[in-house]
């Protein structure tokens, strides 16, 4: 825990939150937790259930996303290391359903440096990927535009496996070859750029989500998974 983290900012209330099909057993701080996201603020506070009894159920989540939420709250950045694309975007999805805005960003940084890991290599999206991001997102969705930037990027300099990679997607993956499309012809021409590079042709925010009733600065170009509200 952070050291700033003080007794009296946390509170004494807990919550407990089960997850999984297996009913995976979190207990954290009620105060926090309200404050993490607009989710768990309206889960806990007030007349609703959870609230009264201090218990929410989330089945269908994820126990190791889960995990990594409630470690991020705690902590103000995600664990190092994340190398797994696929959790990765599970990471987003999970922020996006709970309107966790700064762990969406964080998230999205995240799936930027596994997949455009300097030492190890740059990977494009698989299909599975794909697929998961198209079934849990709207074309409007900041991690289904970096997507469809990845597809339009490999369909320009991707190698003779990408582009089998590609064919198999765009059968696939419902919408995802007309979408590429329209993102080529808005490119007028150019070049498409690698949306894996932040500060490249993509500004280091370009799929970040915004506050619209803050300001945030991005400290991306200090630490790539933190960031900071300026009131």
């Amino acid at each position: 825990m952070m050291s700033h983290l003080t007794a009296s900012c946390l509170g004494s209330e807990f919550v407990q939150i089960i997850v999984g099909p297996e009913l995976e057993e979190f207990f954290v701080h009620k105060t926090f937790i309200r404050s993490s996201c607009d989710f768990f603020e309206r889960a806990f506070n007030g007349r609703f259930k959870e609230s009264v009894k201090n218990k929410m159920f989330l089945p269908e989540d994820d126990p190791e996303v889960f995990e990594i939420f409630v470690n991020w709250m705690y902590s103000g950045h995600l664990r190092g290391g994340l190398k797994e694309a696929m959790l990765i975007i599970d990471i987003w999805i999970f922020a996006q359903k709970c309107q966790a805005i700064t762990l969406k960003n964080c998230a999205m940084n995240a799936l930027q440096d596994a997949l455009g890991n300097e030492q190890m290599g740059r990977f494009p999206l698989s299909n599975s990927e794909v697929m998961r991001i198209y079934e849990n997102t709207e074309w409007d969705d900041e991690l289904r535009v970096f997507a469809v930037a990845m597809l339009t990027w490999e369909i320009q300099f991707g190698d003779q496996e990408d582009v089998d990679n590609l064919e198999s997607i765009f059968e696939e993956v419902n919408g995802s070859f007309e979408e590429a499309s329209l993102f080529t012809e808005e490119l007028e021409g150019q070049p498409a750029a690698d949306p894996r590079v932040r500060g490249g042709r993509f500004d280091k925010c370009a799929f970040h989500e915004y506050n619209d009733n803050e300001q945030y600065i991005c400290l991306a170009a200090v630490n790539s998974h933190q960031y900071r509200s300026i009131l």
